[in-house]
This record gives structure tokens, sequence and C-alpha cells, in this order.
């Protein structure tokens, strides 16, 4: 055998031996998104059920823990959106060039989410939920 076969086939036992995911495998974005996804979860779901159980609130009216969008919606439902848009978004391509579009349309929705938040704590009188 020349030095030629030799390092085909020790090339060949090296890629039998490791493990590798297949060209477009989704393994790597969804470990990826898993750590924000939990980040999500802790800081809405965790930071609410803190504030619930240390604060003093009047029994007579609803609570936290008593609005499905408080409990489903923010321990399930978002982190889940949050962790797999992100997934996606690191299964993509790489573009060619950097689109300016997803910039315009995050800077819109920051503006949009601080005028909500600007509008509650400017009101006089705010509806409880």
């Amino acid at each position: 055998m020349d030095a030629e076969t030799v390092n085909n086939v020790s090339t060949e036992c090296e890629a039998r031996q490791k493990p590798t995911e297949p060209p477009g495998s989704r393994v790597r974005p969804l470990r990826r998104a898993m750590p924000l996804a939990a980040a999500v979860a802790v800081a809405g779901f965790g930071a609410q059920a803190v504030m619930w159980t240390v604060g003093d609130w009047p029994t007579h009216l609803t609570g936290w823990p008593d609005y499905r969008a408080a409990t489903v919606g923010d321990l399930v439902m978002v982190p889940t959106l949050i962790g797999t848009l992100y997934a996606a978004v690191l299964a993509l391509p790489e573009p060619g060039r950097r689109p300016r579009l997803p910039y315009l349309l995050g800077a819109i929705g920051l503006l949009a989410g601080a005028g909500t938040q600007a509008g509650w704590l400017l009101d006089d009188a705010p509806q409880l939920n």
C-alpha cells in the first residue's frame, strides 16, 4: 500500500469514529435555542412568581395565578415560541448581504412596545385586569 491509500483509510476510519451531524441537521440550532427559552421562562414567569409570592396582594382581587396568560402563556407558550423562532433563524442559510428590513422591523417593534408601556405608565386611571 502506498502513502495515499493509508491516508485515505485513516481518514475514513476517523470519520466513522466521530459522529457528525448530517448537513441541514436541526439538532444544533435546537440545542442552542434551549438556553434562551429557559432564560425567557425564568425571566418572565420566574420573576412574576417571585413577586407574587413575596408581595402582599389584596385577597378580594383575582391574582396572577388565576390568569392563563400568566401561567400557561408565560411558562410554556412564550419560551417555546422564542426558542422555536431562534432555532429557525439559526437554521437559515447565511445571507449574501445583510438585509436592513429586520433591523427596521425590530426598531418599529421596540418603539411600539415602549409606546405601549409609556401609555400605560402615564395613564391616570389604568384598568385592572
